[in-house]
């Protein structure tokens, strides 16, 4: 899953940041998030 996002920060103002998760079935079948990452655009 990737997507855009507008992080705001009382200190810095507001950022654009791609966000992308990777998601895994486990053995019971529920979905669950193996990795995230964060890439914050200024």
């Amino acid at each position: 899953l990737t997507c855009d996002s507008t992080m705001n920060s009382a200190k810095t103002g507001s950022a654009t940041a791609n966000v992308i998760q990777i998601w895994k079935k486990d053995h019971d079948g529920k979905w669950t998030i193996y990795h995230e990452e964060y890439e914050v655009k200024k």
